[in-house]
This record gives C-alpha cells, structure tokens and sequence, in this order.
C-alpha cells in the first residue's frame, strides 16, 4: 500500500512540475519493502508528461539505468548503515582499546571475530595500533597521504593478495574489511611473529617522508 500511494504521489509531482515549470525528471526512488530489504524503482513519466508517444527513456536505456540503480543502491545502503545507531558494548566482552604490547615493544594484533564489536570501536581499535605499530603513538597517522600513495607506506606482504583492501581512514572503511585487516594481520602474527605481523614502510613527519 506504502509503495502504491509513493508511487502515486511522485507522479503526480511529476506531472505538476510539467505543467508548472515545464521541468521534466527521471527519478531514482529507493525505499524499504515489505521484507525489511531496500528495493529501488525508476519512475520515468518524461514522455507521458510531455504528450509524446515514446518508448520511455528507462526502456531506451536499460543497462545504463541498471547500473546506475546498483551504484545508487550500494550508496544508499552505506549511508544507511553509517547512520545505524552503534549498539553499546553491555556484553563481558571488553572494548578493545587496550593494546598488549609483544616482543620489542611490538603491538600485539587484537584477537577480533565477526560481529564481535562495532565498528567505531573497530575504528578507534585501528587508529590506534596503527599508531603504536609506526612507534610514534603521539603521532596523527596521514591517512590523505598515505591513501594516495599506499605502496609508499606500506609493502605487499601486509596486505591480502585476493582482496581490493586499501589502507585508509578507518572511519571510511566498511566494517568488514577492517575486521578482515586485523584478522589477516593475526594470522602473520602468528606465522611470522609480532614484529611481521604489520609495518609501515615509511612515516610522514613535519611534511618529510622518512623510513619506519
């Protein structure tokens, strides 16, 4: 019923924007169906507005607005989850804030499994280690820089091979993928050691490039 009168409605808005400013529009409706799910529908009353008997345009050009409706609801679904009030932490589970520190001074990996925290705790988890991981934990880590420019900072070997992961902002990362950064990092942890588990290749200082 929800979806009929929204349909309704942005017809008639279309129609009215015609016949009042002669603007005619392609609109990109995304809503939440019965299922729970997000569902997208494109409404094209161009034609029809305009008097003219004409294949609609969504018809002319249907892989183009196929792909644009799957980038429109991949955004819309990212918005959604960054705006999903993070859920407190009331469980035994600690917040993993505290940062063990291994051989050498060497941060520890944090044990994390899926689901097992938020993701701005997973955020503020990251932003840390990789502070302590460059042995200046004073120091803000350059994510501008050093996203224009990973293979500067960081070397292959620290990344998954099968993965298009890239070393950014935690905080524009999806969730998933930091939680699979930590766990690929534990795993080298425990094959090579936590003094191999993560290493920046090179730091930004006072504007200078140096080694880490």
């Amino acid at each position: 019923m929800a979806e009929k009168k929204s349909s309704a409605k942005l017809m008639q808005a279309d129609r009215e924007h015609w016949l009042q400013m002669g603007m005619v529009s392609l609109t990109f409706a995304a809503y939440i169906g019965k299922d729970g799910q997000w569902t997208l529908k494109v409404h094209d009353t161009i034609a029809e507005n305009m008097g003219v008997v004409r294949q609609p345009f969504k018809y002319l050009y249907k892989d183009m607005i196929k792909e644009m409706s799957l980038k429109l609801m991949g955004y819309v679904r990212s918005l959604k989850e960054s705006l999903t009030p993070e859920p407190l932490n009331t469980s035994a589970t600690p917040y993993p804030l505290q940062i063990k520190s291994g051989e050498g001074g060497f941060p520890e990996v944090p044990t994390v499994t899926k689901d097992q925290y938020t993701k701005t705790e997973l955020v503020l988890l990251l932003r840390k280690y990789w502070k302590l991981a460059s042995g200046r934990s004073q120091t803000r880590v350059p994510f501008a820089a050093i996203s224009a420019n990973v293979a500067a900072f960081v070397a292959p070997e620290y990344l998954p091979e099968d993965r298009n992961i890239t070393i950014q902002d935690p905080q524009n990362m999806r969730k998933a993928e930091i939680e699979e950064l930590l766990q690929f990092w534990k795993a080298r942890e425990v094959s090579h050691g936590v003094h191999s588990a993560f290493r920046w290749t090179a730091y930004v200082k006072e504007q200078c490039s140096s080694s880490g």
